[in-house]
């Protein structure tokens, strides 16, 4: 479906899921860090919610280490994230590389992304990346993620919604066959 936040209201808070699908065109590491910019990069994605009613703290969620490929490196990871206020939350994807092929305080930062949680849509997106210093210079031109934002209510809000849903698309049925007759 459209638009909206990909969120779900569950006793009062929301639920933001995300996935990762994949990445593309991911920059390679910066000259001079263990190894220089020649080495393929062995990416991984870690999906981060930022929210002040957590304490400041971050909840997040790691992919796995995908070798040898940050041109299309295909992650698959999902996460839900719960969220009190989505006016105030932030929603980042960062790529790592990895180098010794784990998740390790080693890993070296590649790109990233920051997201208002009240301004995601819905549905399939590609995010751009961005540098350490949030521009897109060079490499990063190219650099995203393809992602898909979804949008779930639970059932005890969705019969009161569809019943207002189809209260509503009555009321425009009528209103269209009442003009329909006086033409």
């Amino acid at each position: 479906g459209g638009g909206g936040i990909g969120r779900q209201r569950e006793e009062g808070k929301l639920v933001l899921s995300v996935r990762v699908l994949s990445a593309h065109s991911l920059p390679r590491k910066a000259a001079g860090l263990l190894g220089g910019d020649n080495d393929v990069v062995d990416p991984f994605i870690k999906l981060e919610l930022h929210s002040p009613e957590v304490d400041g703290a971050w909840q997040e969620q790691t992919s796995k280490v995908v070798k040898n490929n940050g041109f299309n490196p295909r992650f698959d990871v999902t996460a839900c994230f719960i969220v009190a206020n989505p006016e105030q939350a932030l929603l980042r994807i960062t790529a790592f590389d990895s180098e010794i092929g784990t998740q390790e305080l080693t890993s070296s930062f590649l790109a990233t992304a920051v997201l208002p949680v009240h301004h995601i849509l819905q549905g399939y997106r590609t995010v751009p990346l961005r540098s350490e210093a949030y521009t897109r210079p060079g490499t990063f031109k190219y650099a995203t993620a393809f992602c898909q934002f979804s949008l779930h209510y639970p059932a005890h809000i969705a019969p009161d919604a569809t019943a207002r849903g189809q209260r509503f698309w009555k009321t425009i049925d009528l209103e269209l066959r009442r003009r329909r007759r006086s033409i």
